[in-house]
């Protein structure tokens, strides 16, 4: 790689917040960029990379020199939430990407929030998370900042807490195996972000032995079967089928799939439109709420009025 003395370093941590690039994207990156040159400017903080970590890898090799953008952040902390919160205003992410940012922004708000109220000066501490002092009790800002974000998400409270456990799950199988980490964000793995914690605190020989298959065989996802009994039976205590995970023996392509899993996944979503229909919450929220909804599920008759017609092979 031709050096043109940049003195930026590239942060594991903070590049792995981003939705990597696939193959085709990158290729389709280095040529704009070698034609019309990084038109974008790559964000810093201190000597890091921040934004821009494929523009600044492909100017490094070319020799090209981009514009930067130094952000007057404070320490890691406040770069890992501007990171997060410019990934989640992104329309391109999946949903288990944005579930996992969100979880892994109130984790960091609510440790800030902590170190606030007990006074900790962060414009002395370059990392608040590294501290030697006891950490402070983070419940009563946890819950404001569980609120905040809620809102500013249209999630319940409870949700963003379930994010937060859902990311320490995928950081925690990161570690185990990055592929199948980056599978489970990017949806090509079909697995609940429920199912994905419990599968996190299996024994790490289990988690191992499972991500090897699933990393031997990238072209495939996870079987039904982990999802639909593998699950199932470690919640239960069954003792697991000898050949759990097997993949190389699961058909590559499925037409039933895709419509099996609405069949499993609406009677939840129209069990939570009951309560709220049995509820008094209708009467209780606020216009503005009303209004959305209502226009969300205009929406989404029209969806389902469509996907009837072509399931009766009307045109």
């Amino acid at each position: 790689m031709a050096s043109t003395g940049f003195p930026y370093i590239i942060d594991p941590e903070f590049r792995d917040l981003i939705p990597p690039l696939s193959a085709e994207e990158y290729s389709e990156l280095e040529r704009s960029i070698i034609a019309e040159g990084c038109r974008e400017a790559i964000y810093t903080w201190r000597n890091y990379i921040v934004d821009g970590h494929n523009r600044y890898e492909i100017c490094m090799k070319h020799n090209i020199e981009p514009s930067f953008r130094l952000l007057p952040l404070r320490n890691r902390e406040e770069v890992i939430i501007w990171i997060c919160t410019t990934q989640l205003a992104r329309r391109n992410i999946s949903d288990h990407t944005k579930q996992y940012l969100i979880g892994k922004r109130y984790e960091i708000e609510k440790i800030l929030g902590a170190h606030n109220v007990s006074g900790v000066n962060q414009h002395s501490k370059n990392e608040v998370r590294s501290q030697n002092e006891t950490e402070p009790k983070y419940e009563p800002t946890s819950i404001r900042t569980r609120e905040k974000l809620g809102k500013e998400y249209n999630v319940a409270p409870n949700t963003i807490q379930r994010y937060a456990e859902f990311a320490r799950a995928v950081d925690h199988i990161k570690e185990i195996s990055h592929k199948t980490a980056d599978k489970i964000l990017d949806g090509d793995l079909p697995i609940a972000i429920n199912d994905t914690v419990v599968f996190s605190k299996q024994p790490e020989t289990e988690i191992r032995n499972f991500c090897k298959k699933v990393d031997r065989y990238p072209e495939q996802s996870i079987p039904s079967l982990f999802v639909k009994e593998i699950l199932p039976a470690k919640k239960k205590g069954i003792p697991l089928p000898s050949n759990y995970g097997a993949i190389k023996e699961m058909p590559s392509y499925n037409p039933d799939a895709e419509i099996k899993s609405l069949c499993l996944t609406l009677p939840s979503w129209v069990s939570s439109v009951t309560r709220i229909i049995e509820s008094e919450s209708t009467s209780k929220a606020s216009t503005k709420a009303k209004g959305e909804l209502v226009t969300e599920l205009i929406g989404l008759n029209d969806t389902v009025e469509k996907l009837i017609r072509l399931l009766k092979g009307e045109t």
